[in-house]
């Protein structure tokens, strides 16, 4: 009996072991990553969109490949950031970058939200191209992009 409690007792925590180096790292990349998202709306909500922009982009690398569809909303959430912030060109190229990639077709309602990011990002952009007395031929195909 004393044998067979000293075996369980050593034997206790290989599952514990098991889990924490198996499906628990990435338990706690997500936990991380959900942690640097909460951070990166504070950031947006305080009008630091660069600094939101960076940590939404760090929590996408460390939800990594397992979450697809978090790791897309993620980067629109990056986006929409950087286009707050005033940079509409560079979240034009995420944006553009994002809707290339084959799995949002798999994941519709983060198309979706990343199309319609990138239409009102390029009407903004297009809108304050002509507001800075851009001429017609440069502004209208941004403005087209919107459509």
């Amino acid at each position: 009996m004393k044998k067979k409690l000293l075996l369980l007792w050593l034997l206790l925590p290989v599952p514990i072991i098991a889990l924490h180096y198996g499906p628990g790292q990435r338990l706690m990349a997500r936990d991380e990553a959900e942690a640097l998202a909460d951070r990166a709306e504070a950031a947006a909500a305080g009008g630091e969109h660069g600094q939101a922009a960076a940590l939404f982009r760090e929590a996408a690398q460390r939800v990594g490949a397992s979450e697809p569809e978090a790791q897309l909303r993620l980067h629109v959430a990056a986006a929409r950031a950087r286009a707050q912030g005033g940079d509409a060109a560079e979240a034009l190229d995420a944006l553009d970058q994002l809707l290339a990639d084959p799995r949002i077709e798999q994941h519709a309602g983060v198309g979706e939200e990343a199309r319609e990011l990138a239409a009102r990002t390029a009407y903004h952009a297009s809108w304050v191209m002509r507001l800075e007395g851009a001429t017609r031929d440069e502004w209208l195909p941004v403005a087209e992009e919107s459509r």
